[in-house]
């Protein structure tokens, strides 16, 4: 298969695995909201960032080591390839048994985190049990980057995505019929080893040439790229750390866990929506990498001008969207003692558009193996976010508002001109200019339709779920036409735009 073909069949199958996961999760949510209590969901949100702060001990290195398969796969040097995978191994049970380690601290010191009085019974060995859930996923996970660098990620797609479910069905089960939170846990634990253990399996299926045990050192060429894309990733891991892992520990920490479940709800549905771009992302990634090794520099330049264009036209899409039909649909699946402000909604929908931007440069940087070049950015886009949000949630009255805008304005000040630059200056060694120009176009369109939706909201509070789809529909296509209109001028990415559709039409 051609790599547009492989791309765009790791896309289609990642956004039907990526849907059908996101509404189990959904259904599980409502019987999480129906069965525990507000304190229970907000535990299950504080654990899940606590366990981002953990997950530092990966320190990026399976993307690096991704990386480090690119060359030797397109070169056919099946010996190397094996020599990186069993290192790979090796260090990700190293990590899984640190993760148990520090986690086992944490447990400690859990009471920290927490504002006094709205600690749940067991709260401890709770959440030593999510950290063994993490660590075991660690175990048989290895063989899952020869996939997605052989441009196949969507094995590793099906095979997440299956086990997923099933742990979600099984976990909707529990809560159901014996309202238990230790079972939920214990769940989780089961299905992370197995989904490891399988696709251990199918690797070595596929790949029969593929020991595992390789006693061949890598090449010194390869080693010393990896120890500089691991560097650069130890402040890129810290910086993505506390962008992404500490809204839930700074609204716990100050306002309490209820805050932290009424917030979880919209976080669901927003992640749930970026998860579906970053799955198209992820499938797509291993032909970056492709690209990067095999083709020039303006056609490299010129496929991140097309996937910058459909990042943007996706994510665009996904928060109008989702700030059209959030609060209604809140109040009719959990009830309105569940909704936030319509402010805090915008924001929610500002920063899944921010993010989702962000995608097509941190999947160029990852393809490209920029790693190194990211360490300083990171840790710098860490301390201003931390800064921000935490005077704004204690210095304020902006609570969990002050929070958001605190994670929007790092994006803004950090990464909205520093990615870029990373990708143009040690990437494509051009210049930057028509990048920055490009991206703020596409940040001002986001902007603008999400004002629209604001100005519409309040004359559609209380709809029905069928109304509710149909105007999230009517808003998707409005907006992905008028997206299109704005940006016809960009006619290389709008030929790419349709070339897509008219390839996944006939597939």
């Amino acid at each position: 298969m051609t790599r547009t073909s492989l791309s765009i069949k790791n896309s289609i199958i990642s956004l039907i695995a990526q849907f059908v996961t996101l509404v189990v999760q959904f259904l599980m949510q409502i019987v999480f909201v129906h069965y525990m209590s507000t304190n229970y969901l907000g535990a299950n949100g504080l654990f899940t960032n606590l366990m981002s702060i953990l997950s530092f001990a990966e320190l990026g290195i399976g993307a690096a080591i991704t990386f480090s398969l690119y060359e030797p796969i397109a070169g056919d040097d099946t010996e190397q390839v094996d020599a990186i995978l069993t290192f790979y191994k090796k260090i990700y049970r190293t990590i899984g048994i640190s993760i148990l380690v520090f986690g086992g601290l944490m447990t400690l010191g859990l009471d920290f985190f927490v504002k006094s009085g709205t600690m749940i019974p067991h709260m401890k060995l709770m959440f030593f049990l999510y950290v063994l859930g993490t660590a075991v996923s660690y175990f048989y996970s290895y063989s899952r980057s020869m996939f997605i660098a052989n441009q196949k990620s969507y094995v590793n797609t099906i095979n997440q995505v299956g086990f997923k479910v099933l742990q979600n069905v099984l976990q909707i089960t529990v809560l159901c019929v014996w309202h238990s939170y230790w079972m939920y846990l214990v769940l989780q634990i089961i299905s992370n080893f197995f989904a490891n253990w399988f696709i251990t399996r199918r690797a070595k299926k596929d790949y029969p040439e593929l020991t595992f045990k390789s006693e061949k050192r890598i090449s010194p060429a390869i080693v010393e790229k990896l120890k500089k894309n691991v560097l650069g990733n130890v402040s890129n891991k810290i910086g993505d750390i506390v962008v992404n892992g500490t809204d839930n520990i700074l609204l716990s920490k100050f306002l309490g866990l209820g805050v932290v479940g009424l917030y979880s709800n919209y976080i669901l549905v927003s992640q749930g929506i970026g998860s579906i771009i970053s799955q198209v992302m992820n499938a797509i990634v291993g032909t970056f990498g492709n690209i990067g090794v095999t083709e020039s520099i303006e056609k490299q330049k010129s496929v991140y001008f097309q996937i910058l264009y459909l990042v943007a036209l996706m994510g665009i899409v996904a928060s109008s969207g989702f700030l059209i039909v959030i609060q209604p649909f809140i109040q009719f699946f959990f009830g309105s003692r569940y909704n936030l402000t319509t402010l805090t909604a915008f924001l929610i929908a500002l920063n899944l558009g921010i993010v989702s931007l962000r995608k097509a440069n941190l999947s160029f940087i990852s393809a490209l193996g920029l790693f190194w070049q990211m360490r300083y950015k990171a840790l710098i886009e860490s301390v201003v976010n931390l800064a921000l949000s935490l005077f704004l949630v204690t210095q304020t009255t902006l609570g969990i508002n002050g929070v958001l805008i605190g994670t929007i304005l790092s994006n803004l000040l950090v990464n909205y001109w520093w990615e870029p630059l990373i990708i143009f200056k040690n990437g494509f060694e051009q210049s930057v200019g028509g990048a920055l120009i490009r991206q703020g176009e596409y940040y001002i369109a986001l902007v603008g339709f999400l004002w629209l939706d604001v100005l519409v909201i309040p004359k559609i509070a209380h709809i029905s779920l069928i109304q509710m789809f149909f105007v999230g529909a009517l808003t998707a296509v409005f907006t992905a036409s008028a997206f299109v209109l704005i940006f016809a001028f960009q006619r290389s990415e709008t030929k790419f735009f349709f070339r897509i559709v008219r390839k996944v039409i006939k597939i």
